[in-house]
């Protein structure tokens, strides 16, 4: 009995990582998006990709640039 409750609590933890990680891909992409309706109406098209990157690396990246650009153009030309 007691496998079973060490098994339990480690998958219990295995997916509030996980949750944790989906919630930071969430909040990264819609701060991207926020800084860029700062500049104008974000292309559906853009909005999807970001919205849809799972990467928190790339993630990061486009924060900081989205935080930094002069314009939706600026940023996308930056994207990579």
């Amino acid at each position: 009995m007691q496998s079973y409750r060490t098994a339990d609590t480690a998958w219990n933890f295995v997916l509030r990582a996980l949750e944790r990680k989906e919630w930071l891909e969430e909040g990264k992409a819609e701060s991207i998006l926020e800084f860029l309706e700062d500049s104008g109406s974000v292309p559906e098209k853009l909005r999807q990709h970001v919205l849809k990157e799972r990467d928190i690396q790339t993630l990061s990246r486009w924060l900081w640039l989205a935080a930094r650009a002069k314009s939706i153009e600026d940023f996308i030309l930056n994207m990579g």
